[in-house]
């Protein structure tokens, strides 16, 4: 499997262009690994890749699944995603990957116990293109969840600090 999550690890996720805006409103761009720039752009995220993690576990834990329309490049590996930096002291994200990665496996549709005695390599891409495709139909199910209660509350995000936790529990408990 480690072999496995290292292929899955090296993919770059897409979400749909319906949601860019999401994007624009509550994460940094670019250099965004900073909480303290976060907060003087008036953020919620300090990255991007912190919304896409937030939005993929909002659409699991609500068991919430789009399917991707016109995809929008996420631009990040997976591996990449809170890659420790000596000036930004940034925690490394492995830990929260291999959650994703795990979360997917009990989710998806594949035998993997055959696929790791199996010597096709093809069938692994295929099983890596599965796992990505149910990734990214859970990040586009939580981002229409954040979208939907932008529509209700356009600052609600921005209300608290607790605002973004909140709203997943919220989810949770439904």
């Amino acid at each position: 499997m480690k072999y496995l999550k290292s292929i899955w690890a090296e993919r770059i996720p897409n979400y749909s262009s319906n949601y860019q805006q999401i994007f624009d409103k509550l994460a940094n761009k670019g250099n965004g690994d900073n909480e303290e720039r976060a907060k003087e752009t008036g953020r919620v995220f300090a990255t991007q890749y912190e919304l896409y993690i937030y939005a993929f576990f909002l659409g699991l834990y609500s068991n919430e699944q789009q399917e991707r329309t016109n995809k929008v490049d996420f631009g990040h590996k997976i591996s990449e995603w809170g890659k420790k930096n000596r000036k930004t002291g940034r925690e490394s994200f492995i830990e929260i990957q291999d959650f994703i990665f795990i979360s997917l496996i009990t989710k998806c549709d594949v035998d993997f116990i055959l696929l790791e005695r199996s010597p096709n390599e093809e069938a692994i891409k295929i099983a890596i293109s599965q796992l990505v495709d149910l990734m990214e139909s859970y990040i586009n199910g939580g981002l229409q969840l954040i979208k939907d209660k932008l529509e209700d509350d356009e600052n609600y995000f921005i209300s608290s600090a607790e605002a973004p936790m909140n709203f997943l529990l919220s989810k949770i408990s439904d």
